[in-house]
């Protein structure tokens, strides 16, 4: 798993707000850029610190000046790679850093994208997960993976890093980033900072579903569909 370094982060991010794509620390989302003020922005990262935040707008929508209202919670994300394609658009990988809290919006003139100065949100209670939760983590999203349709290369790839994960705060974002949860659903488990209640919240959802899964119900019965997800 990759490390930053954010003792040059400077507290102020570009904001990418995303419906419907929530991104966590330690997972990496692809993303196509073709719209000219985030053209700006990858632009502006790529000659700096490569950082942009993932955001989601609250649902219902609701108009302010600036755009859709955000929610208070995103993810802080670095290029780890990039592509810049003949008419200025970019094919990317941006890879999960740290949790951010929104403080306050700010406009910088000639800026076409959003920003905001914003505090890392700093986990805690690490050293109070239980050796059992874990192995109960692992052992259920493996036996999840089992039953996905991922390609075999991918299925190979996330069960191996998994498996060499020893770090309960890493086990509970990849999980919360792999299973293909609502949106609602991972924002509520982004914005908890608490490692223990972020990974029993993920074990009450895997064992709905491996549950349902084994009382044999039809997916589209299930509250949360044990599908994988590479957002």
């Amino acid at each position: 798993m990759r490390d930053y370094d954010l003792n040059e982060f400077r507290g102020v991010t570009r904001l990418f707000p995303l419906g419907g794509v929530v991104l966590f620390p330690h997972g990496v989302v692809p993303l196509h850029i073709f719209e000219p003020r985030y053209i700006q922005m990858i632009n502006d990262a790529l000659l700096s610190d490569r950082m942009l935040t993932i955001i989601q707008p609250k649902l219902p929508v609701i108009l302010t000046t600036d755009g859709p209202a955000l929610e208070s919670v995103g993810c802080l994300g670095q290029i780890i790679q990039n592509e810049r394609l003949p008419d200025g658009r970019f094919n990317l990988l941006l890879a999960g850093v740290t949790r951010v809290k929104l403080l306050e919006e700010m406009r910088t003139p000639g800026r076409l994208y959003r920003e905001a100065s914003c505090d890392v949100l700093e986990e805690f209670g690490l050293d109070t997960v239980s050796t059992p939760g874990m192995q109960e983590l692992s052992e259920r999203f493996l036996q999840l993976l089992d039953k996905t349709g991922l390609s075999s290369v991918e299925h190979v790839d996330l069960r191996r890093v998994f498996e060499e994960l020893k770090n309960p705060s890493m086990m509970t974002d990849l999980v919360a980033q792999s299973l293909g949860l609502p949106p609602k659903v991972k924002q509520a488990l982004l914005n908890e900072p608490s490692v223990p209640n972020r990974m029993e919240q993920i074990l009450g959802i895997m064992r709905i579903l491996m549950s349902k899964q084994n009382s044999g119900e039809n997916s589209e019965d299930r509250e949360f569909p044990p599908k994988f997800s590479r957002n």
